[in-house]
């Protein structure tokens, strides 16, 4: 059983968090371009509860494949999508990105793959091998991922010490950071989000994941077979909510 299956529609309460704004701003600012050209077929790795799959489909996927390895979280997805009217458009399906798995009619049969934070959950370079592996099966030649995943830290330590994590609590999301990878890979966190006390129900969410230095991440890609060139983008925060926290978003990494 997944963990999520005991997390299950809380996880809709993250999004409202002020965390939740400058995820959806950049992720939104680098995918939407991909999805400007008629008939993309889109894949939703870890798509949780479908807060993303129903966005995909709105900002223009032809089509969208949602995978999530929670049967709580599907079962979430599944309520959203079908209220929605993007219902025709989406197939959801159980599955658990460490195996490699074909999800659509055949290999590769993806324009664009979306993964907002899927990678984060491989603990060493061998499943993160597993996970670009999963990309690269259903994706077409010549198409794209977007991800979302831990700031691409080389020395993830330095990282760490040097991060304002006080200001990163304000928006809503704690990173608890606490035992070492072996190898210097990086290091596992457990994330704490604390939703606003308007969100009715709202409830502190906590999960585990991993932070792996950046080489690993992309030296797990070319070895899974992945082509063409690796961006890192910068993060970028919206002017309201900068303006809502009172506060310089220069200084989170200072």
């Amino acid at each position: 059983m997944s963990h999520y299956d005991n997390i299950g529609l809380k996880y809709n309460a993250i999004k409202s968090t002020p965390w939740g704004r400058p995820e959806l701003f950049n992720f939104k600012k680098h995918i939407q371009p991909f999805l400007s050209k008629p008939q993309i077929n889109v894949l939703d790795l870890g798509c949780g509860t479908g807060f993303y799959t129903e966005l995909l489909a709105d900002w223009g996927a032809a089509t969208v494949t949602a995978v999530d390895v929670s049967t709580a979280m599907l079962a979430g997805a599944k309520a959203r999508i079908r209220n929605s009217r993007y219902a025709s458009m989406v197939e959801l399906f159980q599955g658990d990105g460490l195996k490699p798995t074909v999800y659509g009619p055949k290999p590769q049969s993806y324009d664009l793959i979306a993964g907002v934070w899927f990678l984060n959950y491989a603990k060493d370079f061998k499943e993160l091998i597993c996970m670009f592996s999963t990309i690269r099966k259903n994706l077409k030649q010549g198409g794209v991922f977007v991800g979302v995943c831990m700031h691409p830290a080389e020395d993830v330590y330095n990282f760490i010490v040097h991060r304002n994590s006080k200001l990163w609590a304000m928006t809503g999301l704690e990173d608890i950071y606490h035992d070492r990878l072996p190898g210097d890979a990086g290091f596992v966190f457990k994330a704490v989000f604390h939703p606003p006390k308007a969100v009715k129900f709202g409830q502190t969410i906590e999960f585990e994941a991993y932070h792996l230095k950046k080489s690993l991440y992309e030296a797990a890609a070319w070895l899974a077979g992945l082509q063409g060139k690796l961006e890192w983008q910068h993060c970028e925060f919206p002017d309201n909510l900068q303006g809502e926290l009172g506060v310089d978003f220069d200084a989170i990494f200072s």
